[in-house]
């Protein structure tokens, strides 16, 4: 059994991400970000155990449902480091958020 998942979600996923987690970093609301990240992450866990293919309605392979959460938490650990460049930070978060999404990531 596969999940049928829209094609743009998996392109959305780290930017929303990546946008909640730089509103609760910048007014340092760091144990609702955490809360927010295991409230998200665990029930993606769950889903990804019992079942262990998303297919996207492009493609007849479908992604792994263990990168969703994966994506999930590698975008929000990247944008919640403080630095001062937080556009390439952002960025970058996004970037490595998709290309965990994407089983073929095109720039």
């Amino acid at each position: 059994m596969m999940i049928t998942i829209p094609s743009y979600i998996p392109l959305l996923i780290p930017v929303l991400t990546v946008w909640w987690t730089h509103r609760r970093g910048a007014r340092r609301e760091y144990w609702l970000l955490m809360f927010s990240l295991f409230a998200v992450c665990l029930p993606l866990l769950v889903l990804a155990h019992y079942c262990r293919q998303a297919a996207i309605l492009d493609s007849p392979d479908g992604i792994h449902t263990i990168q969703l959460p994966l994506a999930v938490a590698v975008a929000s650990g990247l944008s919640a480091i403080p630095i001062k460049w937080k556009s390439v930070r952002n960025f970058v978060a996004i970037m490595i958020g998709e290309i965990l999404l994407m089983p073929t990531w095109i720039a």
